[in-house]
């Protein structure tokens, strides 16, 4: 009889430290993930503070720093699986897109004319929508 009253207990204590140990290991995974993005834009941070610190920068120069600060980012969002959803001449997609004005257009109705800000994904989920005009339909058709 106390065999039978202990099994339950047995499995229920299994199952708690179970589940305690994957919140830690999702912890500790996430917290590794967040600290290897950290480090990825710390490069890109020291790249700033250098264009900042110099006194005497030509126009042509801001532009090759500022090209290649851009480039850094860019690495960084690639490594990180994060892509940017730009979407002109593409069908209008409320899950992807906000559309911020209509415009008369050559285009079929519901595309993507013009994009105002660029959205992103993150492993294929969006973290920030794409600001965007679309084409309306034509006056007379």
């Amino acid at each position: 009889m106390i065999f039978k009253e202990t099994v339950p207990f047995f499995w229920v204590n299994l199952i708690a430290f179970v589940i305690k140990f994957l919140i830690v290991e999702l912890n500790m995974s996430l917290s590794a993930t967040i600290e290897k993005f950290s480090v990825e834009l710390l490069a890109v941070m020291d790249s700033l503070d250098a264009a900042l610190a110099v006194e005497n920068v030509t126009l042509e120069n801001f532009r090759n720093g500022v090209e290649l600060t851009h480039k850094q980012l860019t690495n960084v969002f690639e490594k990180f699986n994060i892509k940017a959803i730009s979407p002109v001449g593409e069908k209008f997609d409320p899950h992807q897109h906000q559309a911020m004005c209509m415009v008369e257009s050559e285009l079929p109705a519901n595309t993507v004319t013009q994009v105002m800000q660029r959205g992103y994904l993150l492993f294929d989920r969006v973290i920030r929508p794409a600001m965007v005009a679309v084409s309306k339909n034509q006056e007379g058709t």
